[in-house]
């Protein structure tokens, strides 16, 4: 995926009127929904990351043999043979996606091209038998998006041959069409980086901005370095002509990733001091900002009381997300642990925003429930803590307190200041927690193990790359204890 980044570079370092705002949008870490490299699941965890992939495959089982058809799909020697197969009536998923599947093959071979077929009123109904009974927006899916019809309902595979002969326009759009729905297929996105960084066609700045946001959002938590570093390099060079979302932007990515650019010292000397609460106009935006400069250890003791001034909390009470409300969380929790000497307002005991409904993904949920069944084959569940929430914007995963030899010890108040126990926060990171290349926290993570660090805690990561829930007990007890007792040494 990094010759995509590598493919922009150029226009990102010549471009004079890049809408960099649109390459960064602040939002993609809030809707990490995807599905590279995830893990199998057992039966308890198993949810399809394809309904209607699996609906096409679970309609073919029950299918009735028809030899007749079958034999005729594969005597066809040319595409109009092949689609004849689509008039009448009655036409069955199974055959519709063998057809699919054997021009799928066709183009891939060179024996024919996707543009011979995919504006074939026959070709677009086999999709739309594809996709029958499948949530899919047809206001969206006009005759010239079709293909990415096939990408929604096809098995991977067959949809990345049909990928091997689009245009680099056509590539785009479908890489496009990917993020929008929030699918994320390996198989498809690796297919889709290899044609466009071999076409070697140029990319206009538009097509630059259009695929470096699809990779943001798509596989944003990549280490792309060297294209942040590029985009921070611009900007600074730029930035008497860069709007303020564009380098408010700029801030909010770099915290996500929690990663310092090449110049960041020169970075954050010059554009800090230019950005005000005025220019950010909205509250989330400052929010925002001030939040991913808490992160990038930027932040001043204004920055923090803008945004812990009663007014300001007046306004994220009333319009804020669940997000916003718990970024606010986060600054509140710097404020009191991690900024020295700070003298300003911190959040009332009765604002609203301590009442907000922390929810899990349920990638996540599974995750944490697994952590906690497998560690009770080690601790007692009476001195164990599940889920506990910290005020801070985040949950506990699992809390307890151990000895040097790992013996545990109840959870009280009393017990947690005893100086010989270690008190233990184990946080489940799974896939949407976690970068993905350097294989990192996100800096939202990383900020809450600083505020858990400062609270008192050992932090004790479990990643989804080492804690598999689909190992057996036996290995999962036995990292479990490993990295317990090396944390207590």
């Amino acid at each position: 995926m990094l010759k995509i980044g590598q493919t922009v570079l150029n226009n990102l370092k010549t471009g004079k009127n890049l809408n960099v705002s649109r390459l960064l949008k602040s939002t993609i870490a809030e809707a990490k929904v995807s599905e590279i490299q995830e893990e199998p699941k057992p039966k308890k965890y198993e949810r399809s990351q394809n309904n209607m992939v699996a609906a096409v495959f679970a309609s073919l089982q029950n299918e009735v043999k028809t030899p007749l058809t079958d034999d005729k799909i594969s005597k066809a020697s040319d595409i109009n043979e092949l689609l004849s197969i689509s008039e009448g009536s009655g036409v069955s998923r199974k055959h519709a996606l063998k057809v699919v599947s054997t021009l799928a093959e066709w183009s891939s071979s060179g024996k024919t091209q996707l543009s011979e077929f995919e504006n074939d009123h026959r070709f677009i109904k086999l999709c739309r038998i594809l996709s029958k009974g499948a949530k899919v927006n047809r206001a969206m899916v006009s005759r010239s998006e079709d293909l990415s019809t096939v990408l929604s309902v096809t098995a991977d595979d067959e949809a990345a041959r049909l990928i091997n002969n689009l245009t680099l326009p056509q590539m785009i759009k479908v890489m496009s069409t990917l993020t929008m729905r929030k699918r994320r297929s390996v198989l498809l996105l690796r297919t889709l980086a290899y044609n466009i960084a071999a076409s070697g066609e140029t990319l206009n700045l538009k097509q630059s901005a259009d695929l470096l946001y699809s990779i943001s959002v798509d596989i944003f938590l990549l280490d792309l370095s060297e294209v942040l570093d590029s985009l921070s390099e611009w900007i600074l060079q730029n930035h008497l002509i860069c709007r303020p979302q564009d380098v408010f932007s700029l801030f909010v990515t770099l915290a996500t990733v929690n990663y310092l650019p090449t110049n960041s010292e020169e970075l954050f000397k010059v554009l800090v001091p230019q950005l005000t609460i005025s220019e950010a106009r909205k509250p989330l935006v400052w929010l925002d900002f001030v939040w991913s400069l808490v992160i990038l250890n930027q932040a001043s003791q204004s920055h923090i009381s803008s945004v812990l001034a009663p007014d300001f909390v007046e306004k994220i009470e009333v319009d804020a997300s669940v997000f916003g409300k718990v970024k606010l969380l986060n600054i509140n929790g710097a404020a009191k642990y991690l900024m020295e000497g700070f003298t300003g307002e911190t959040l009332s005991p009765l604002s609203e925003i301590h009442n907000v409904n922390i929810v899990r993904t349920k990638e996540n949920g599974e995750m944490a429930e697994c952590v906690l069944d497998t560690l009770k084959n080690l601790i007692q569940s009476d001195n164990l803590n599940f889920d506990v929430n910290t005020g801070l914007g985040f949950s506990i995963d699992v809390e307890c307190l151990l000895d040097k030899k790992c013996n545990p010890l109840p959870i009280t108040k009393e017990n947690s200041n005893k100086t010989d126990f270690t008190k233990i926060a184990l946080i489940a990171y799974d896939y949407h927690n976690m970068c993905i290349g350097k294989v990192e926290p996100t800096g939202a993570n990383v900020l809450n193990s600083r505020l858990l660090e400062a609270c008192g805690y050992k932090v004790l990561a479990i990643p989804y790359t080492e804690f598999k829930i689909t190992d057996k007990l036996v290995h999962r007890v036995q990292y479990l204890e490993s990295k317990l007792k090396n944390i207590v040494k």
